[in-house]
């Protein structure tokens, strides 16, 4: 099958189905499914109006489940959504297309959602509904806004960091102005940050608390009485979801990622077309990756990687700088070019490939992901021992001072074979 061998780009990967999507050079996305069976002999192949079944080689990797053939362009996002249902995918040309993970089809192919044919490099999902109501500020009221509700928003961020808002149902464009920052810049990545992260403009947050306290009562009262005038239970059951679901949209905040600059908005505001950041991080150094990480389920920072091999911490309140360390000091590796694809963190631990090398880079003391980590080889014993002595002692001092523990106090984890806390599987 043509392109199977093309370097691989993009991975994702759903907790929930166990299945692991592989995006590549030439556009192909390939679907595991990792609790399949070893029994399985068949794989399903999709391109353009046609739907195949290829005889699955045995013996070789986990069970392969389905092939898209999308356009010959490399694959740059992916992103799983509906319980893994639905799979967004961004490509190098511009154009995002939307597949059923569960029925194996193409739900939708957008045009060049960038009128410049800027790559699209990243994509969330935001579950809101009757967002017509959002967009139609005093800035943006012309009549093409959307009058039909959306149950799904779908952002797609491209290269020039110019941000796009579709229906996550019919891919047609929420809003007809593209949002993008005060300031040109070159796109990293974006994250959508549920809840309200503690930020210093105070003005910004209690603006966006009274509007949303607004719209609530305005879409409360247009629910209370349907079309004849009579209430029902339905219609008080949709509408108490509807408020839900915005207030959850309302509440949330972008936060994107640039080679110069670190900037954190309001969800809300992005949709009515400002451009206003609640507070902006200027780089002095370019930036090559970054990623959100948790702690107990929680958004809780942001984690940057720098050319010069710097990585930085930085916290949601007014994107504070909370420690600086570097690959060198850890692990004596220097940055390479290309090292930050392959690179991921979650749940407060960072993964990292150099060569044959692997690493973890754990952000809180005393934490072990692990399952087995005698099973780990050693890499360069003598720093690494030095290097967790260091951040040990930091951890140690920062309790001593009243500081907040935790922030790279369990730097080094895995690479010597001690035994760990018993690890529940899955």
């Amino acid at each position: 099958m043509a392109g199977l061998s093309d370097p691989v780009m993009k991975l994702e990967f759903c907790s929930l189905t166990q299945s692991l999507a592989v995006g590549n050079k030439c556009g192909l996305v390939r679907i595991y499914n990792l609790n399949g069976s070893s029994d399985e002999t068949t794989f399903h192949y999709l391109i353009d109006t046609k739907h195949e079944v290829h005889t699955l080689p045995q013996g070789k990797g986990p069970p392969l489940r389905a092939v898209f053939s999308l356009l010959n362009s490399p694959i740059l996002a992916l992103q799983f959504a509906n319980y893994g249902a639905k799979l967004a995918v961004g490509l190098e040309c511009g154009h995002v297309v939307v597949l059923d993970t569960s029925s194996l089809a193409v739900l939708f192919t957008t045009e060049s959602v960038s009128s410049s044919c800027s790559p699209v490099i990243s994509v969330n999902w935001v579950g809101c509904i009757n967002t017509c109501s959002l967009v139609k500020s005093p800035k943006h009221s012309d009549s093409n806004m959307p009058i039909t509700p959306t149950e799904q928003v779908m952002f797609f961020l491209t290269k020039d960091a110019t941000l796009y808002m579709i229906d996550g149902g019919t891919g047609s464009m929420i809003s007809s102005h593209p949002w993008h920052p005060k300031k040109k810049s070159v796109a990293i990545s974006m994250y959508v940050i549920e809840g309200i992260p503690s930020v210093p403009d105070l003005t910004d947050g209690k603006q966006l608390e009274e509007s949303g306290q607004n719209l609530e009562a305005k879409n409360e009262s247009e629910h209370i009485t349907n079309s004849t005038g009579i209430s029902s239970h339905n219609n008080e059951h949709h509408s108490s979801v509807n408020t839900l679901t915005r207030e959850r949209l309302l509440d949330s905040f972008i936060l994107l990622c640039c080679v110069d600059s670190l900037q954190l908005y309001s969800t809300k505001n992005v949709i009515q077309g400002n451009n206003k950041a609640i507070c902006k991080v200027k780089h002095a150094k370019p930036c090559c990756w970054a990623s959100t990480f948790r702690k107990e389920g929680n958004i809780c920072g942001v984690v940057l990687l720098f050319q010069s091999g710097v990585i930085e911490i930085r916290s949601f309140s007014g994107l504070e700088l909370v420690k600086e360390t570097s690959l060198m000091s850890i692990l004596r590796w220097n940055f390479k070019a290309n090292m930050e694809k392959m690179m991921s963190c979650d749940n407060g631990q960072i993964t990292l490939a150099h060569g044959c090398e692997l690493a973890f880079i754990s952000l809180f003391s005393g934490e072990n992901f692990s399952r087995i980590p005698e099973s780990f080889p050693c890499l360069h014993d003598k720093v690494l021992a030095a290097a967790a002595d260091a951040a040990f002692n930091f951890s140690s001092n920062q309790k001593k001072q009243g500081i907040k523990p935790g922030i790279l106090g369990g730097i080094v984890k895995g690479f010597k074979g001690g035994k760990g806390r018993p690890q529940c599987g899955y």
